[in-house]
């Protein structure tokens, strides 16, 4: 099984089985259940219709859990740079639903942490040295590693770029995409 596999997820992040030395649970309840709720949905909503996607219902859901997915499938050890230092910037991540609305997330990585919030769009502006635009079920689909790289979605039309385009190469390093294994990563 590689790291990142998106069919197998080890019960210490479903039950929160991480102990400390003095006996606590480093990690909330909540946090692991949204966690664990968020891949189940992310798995099942990959697999079907966009139309399905696009339904005010299963927006709002996904909207919710998208975040939670993402930092389940952040790897820390990509989060370098080539030169081997701790990489720290922040990218923007804008969604367009079917009603034609746009939800931004401003996706914050700094050393091995990476911290994904709702942001409005004049902080992604601001903020952001990279901004990565497309269908909520496009993003979704990527995040799951179940669409190709992005860089096939921006020639293809599916995706915009805007921003730092070098950087956005390491986007599915980052988050652990179909082309992760053509990007140093090592350990």
């Amino acid at each position: 099984m590689r790291r990142g596999d998106t069919r197998f997820v080890p019960a210490e992040r479903i039950y929160g089985f991480r102990w400390s030395e003095d006996g606590s649970n480093r990690r909330s309840w909540s946090r692991t259940l949204k966690a664990a709720i968020g891949v189940a949905l992310a798995r099942a909503v990959a697999r079907v219709p966009d139309e399905f996607v696009d339904s005010p219902v299963v927006t709002r859901i996904v909207l919710a859990f998208l975040p939670y997915v993402m930092r389940l499938k952040f790897h820390r050890s990509a989060a370098k740079t080539l030169a081997g230092a701790k990489l720290t910037v922040t990218l923007g991540m804008g969604l367009t639903l079917a009603d034609g609305d746009r939800r931004y997330f401003l996706v914050r990585v700094r050393g091995r942490r990476c911290a994904i919030r709702a942001a409005d769009r004049d902080q992604v502006v601001r903020q952001a040295v990279s901004c990565f635009t497309s269908r909520l079920p496009t993003v979704l689909r990527m995040t799951m590693g179940a669409s190709t790289h992005p860089a096939l979605l921006i020639a293809d039309g599916a995706a915009e770029l805007s921003g730092d385009v070098f950087f956005s190469a390491r986007l599915a390093a980052l988050f652990g995409m179909p082309s992760r294994s053509l990007l140093p990563v090592g350990e």
